[in-house]
């Protein structure tokens, strides 16, 4: 049997539209730190409950994203504290970032540890997050589990981790804003506007997309910055992480979800040919609310207006292709982002299900031979009849053609897109 980390490794080795091959840092997202299956789960990044969701039943996600969201809301370090299941901490709010001991409260045994996602006893093998938590203790429904958690969180009964995702959140906001003024307005953001103008992208683009500049000194601008941050209330230790994080240079695109909250930073290289070389997390969004981070495309959708609102969704190789087919008039575009987690490609996929009826994956004809073709059906598992292909040329990616033959060029072969039998057929000749 094929694993999980083997497919999603052999359909990154075939280059293929749907998936990056972005880097941080240096090394391959695809490296010897994927995380396993087993990871990713106990990480937040699987979905928290088994559900099927349908397409054409728009109140599935929006039901399925608000248990996430509280999900990424609730510490369950501090909700099993509240039941007296674990000794306080100094500040008595019973939040902690590693695996606390405590009592089991279903075999009475102490082999009982909680971390702040999940739960797990040793000894009974009982396990699970703040949810299945709160409603094994109480011994109540979904309905009323979701109504009483949110119930403490509103009251502050419970802290949970919104206030820290507020708090970053604000943070990004802050720094992409002076990076934005920076390509605008500031002689340091010349080159990154020089470049957009020599990639035909035009200033109207620009501001659909929030487009800043991270020029490659930042010694006359540093102070500046800082002070913001500090009047965003930054501490010591976020705006070190900042700098120290500050290794891209280029014109970047803020990753922004349906409430204007900044998560992550997608850097283009300034180069003839747009490659995109490093996604800058500056305060590790991700982990801070790793089910709404999952989820994340770009550009993201809003619920419920966007439910059903695109015929057909086209993924790119790169975000920079998303810029560059919007600024030609093609506005069903979306990019999946770096799979760099097992449970990422399902959510996500799950979004533009969402969003449109029909999956437009541009390919190779001569992918079809290539054995981690297999595994790109295997990750379209049960999706694939809703799967069309868009016919690249051989040795080409989709900003090549558009560059080749415009925006009508582009759509034109999308009018010509052919379904996965097809495709297949076609290839295996």
């Amino acid at each position: 049997m094929i694993s999980r980390r083997s497919v999603m490794k052999s359909v990154v080795g075939l280059g293929l539209g749907l998936v990056s091959t972005v880097t941080r840092d240096g090394d391959g997202v695809w490296g010897e730190n994927f995380p396993s299956s087993s990871q990713g789960s106990r990480r937040g990044h699987q979905l928290p409950f088994e559900s099927k969701y349908d397409s054409s039943c728009g109140e599935d996600i929006l039901a399925l994203e608000a248990r996430e969201n509280l999900l990424d809301d609730l510490d369950c370090c501090e909700l099993a504290t509240h039941f007296n299941l674990l000794g306080r901490d100094d500040q008595g709010a019973g939040r902690s970032q590693a695996f606390q001991p405590g009592k089991c409260p279903f075999c009475q045994s102490e082999k009982f540890h909680v971390d702040p996602d999940w739960y797990h006893c040793s000894n009974c093998n009982q396990g699970g997050h703040a949810l299945t938590l709160f409603s094994a203790l109480r011994g109540c429904s979904s309905r009323d589990t979701y109504a009483g958690l949110n119930h403490l969180l509103s009251t502050g009964q419970l802290v949970g981790r919104r206030t820290v995702q507020q708090r970053w959140c604000r943070l990004m906001l802050c720094a992409q804003t002076f990076f934005r003024e920076v390509l605008i307005n500031r002689q340091e953001g010349l080159p990154g506007r020089r470049w957009l103008v020599q990639q035909g992208v035009r200033r109207d683009t620009w501001e659909v997309f929030g487009l800043g500049y991270l020029p490659e000194k930042v010694s006359s601008i540093s102070s500046e910055l800082v002070e913001r941050l500090r009047e965003a209330s930054a501490q010591d230790q976020d705006i070190e992480q900042i700098f120290k994080r500050w290794t891209a240079q280029g014109v970047f695109l803020p990753q922004i979800d349906d409430l204007g909250r900044h998560w992550e930073w997608l850097t283009v290289s300034n180069t003839q040919k747009a490659s995109v070389r490093s996604e800058s997390s500056f305060l590790r969004m991700r982990e801070i609310a790793p089910n709404r981070f999952g989820r994340l495309i770009f550009p993201h959708p809003s619920w419920p207006r966007d439910l059903g609102r695109q015929a057909s969704v086209l993924l790119t190789h790169d975000p920079w292709e998303v810029v560059l087919l919007l600024n030609a008039g093609i506005e069903n575009a979306v990019y999946l982002g770096a799979l760099d987690s097992p449970g990422y490609f399902e959510s996500r996929i799950r979004t533009v299900c969402a969003l449109a009826a029909r999956i437009v994956i541009p390919l190779h004809l001569s992918a079809v031979n290539h054995p981690a073709f297999d595994g790109l059906l295997a990750c379209l598992d049960g999706r694939l009849h809703q799967v069309d292909f868009f016919i690249l040329p051989e040795g080409e990616q989709l900003a090549d053609v558009l560059r080749k033959e415009g925006g009508e060029g582009v759509k034109t072969r999308l009018k010509g897109r052919i379904s996965f039998p097809d495709f297949l057929s076609l290839g295996r000749i």
